[in-house]
């Protein structure tokens, strides 16, 4: 999120650190007004926005946009300010945002704003020199040197410490016995009481083991380690964290693998496999949890490895596929 100046200055920092604490602490990174924003727009995939000049240059730049605002009733008529805002589609707060984001994005014609934009953004890569030229014009005076253009500094956001839970809904679809794929959205737990009333959204808490509220430490459907363990010590924590609650299932990355337990069943491990770029990093422990948690939800078992791919967004080539299977370590007491 890009934080305008205009904002800055009306809230103060630390106001605006109480605005969106819940945020941040989900993962939201607000990008300083004053350096580093113009790298983080170009960098935009889609853009949410007022009738600002950040929303009109992400429209320049023919980025997927969604106007937050209706037309202002001060904005001259006519003028590409005006015409942009009125053009642009609205969010609707009624339906759900990602699907509205998949819909922009699949007819989106980058011409249709930028036609408007143009009006107001012209000489593409020498604007620059044509307003220095006419700015000494008026003074009267001539440039001493020519314009050197800088690069733009890198963002430095501002962020918070993400919060230990999330919330997972799970579609899965079983293919054999030994091969399914599970769809996996996340939601920031913290955010919860944002849900509309009518959310009939069935949802798997995942808690970090380092998660100190104590509403959601005891919520939690999975727990998972904060960090990678050896082998024993990775067994360890199993059995301790099961019988320290009533969680359901509990997951650690050790080595290459993660390892898992559900409550009296046996230590399973699941491995990354040739659909990711080596197969040999270990797979991301929060949504392996929630893939196996998934598989088992559907009353199947892992008495044969089983072949998961994981979707977390639209695009197949973020897909994972994990191979899960009984692991030997759970020979040991737990």
């Amino acid at each position: 999120m890009i934080n305008l100046s205009y904002v800055a200055l009306l809230y103060g920092a630390d106001r605006l650190m109480a605005i969106f604490r819940d945020a941040l602490a989900s993962g939201l990174l607000l990008l300083r007004h004053d350096d580093g924003w113009q790298v983080g727009l170009i960098a935009a995939d889609f853009c949410i926005g007022d009738h600002g000049s950040v929303a009109f240059y992400a429209a320049a730049l023919g980025i997927p946009f969604l106007k937050a605002v209706d037309v202002p009733g001060d904005l001259l008529s006519g003028s590409p300010t005006e015409q942009f805002i009125r053009e642009a589609e609205p969010v609707n707060l009624d339906r759900d945002l990602h699907v509205q984001v998949l819909d922009m994005e699949s007819r989106h014609d980058p011409a249709r704003l930028a036609d408007i934009t143009s009006r107001s953004l012209g000489l593409p890569g020498d604007h620059g020199k044509a307003f220095r030229r006419k700015v000494y014009e008026i003074l009267g005076l001539q440039p001493e040197t020519p314009l050197r253009v800088l690069s733009f500094k890198p963002p430095d956001p501002i962020t918070s410490e993400r919060s230990a839970s999330t919330l997972v809904t799970l579609m899965t679809t079983v293919m054999t016995e030994q091969s399914g794929q599970v769809r996996v959205r996340r939601y920031p737990a913290v955010l919860e009481h944002n849900h509309s009333p009518d959310d009939c959204r069935e949802y798997v808490q995942i808690s970090r083991d380092t998660e100190v509220d104590p509403r959601l430490r005891e919520s939690a459907e999975i727990v998972v380690a904060p960090a990678p363990l050896g082998e024993h010590e990775a067994m360890e924590w199993l059995k301790r964290r099961l019988e320290s609650t009533g969680v359901k299932l509990v997951a650690v990355v050790s080595g290459t693998r993660c390892l898992l337990r559900l409550r009296d069943g046996p230590v399973l491990e699941a491995r990354t496999t040739s659909l990711t770029s080596s197969g040999t990093s270990p797979p991301d422990v929060e949504v392996t949890a929630a893939a196996v948690y998934a598989w088992l939800a559907e009353g199947k078992s892992f008495d044969q490895p089983v072949d998961i791919t994981i979707r977390l967004t639209d695009l197949l080539a973020c897909d994972t596929r994990i191979s899960v299977v009984v692991s030997d370590g759970s020979a040991f007491p737990l």
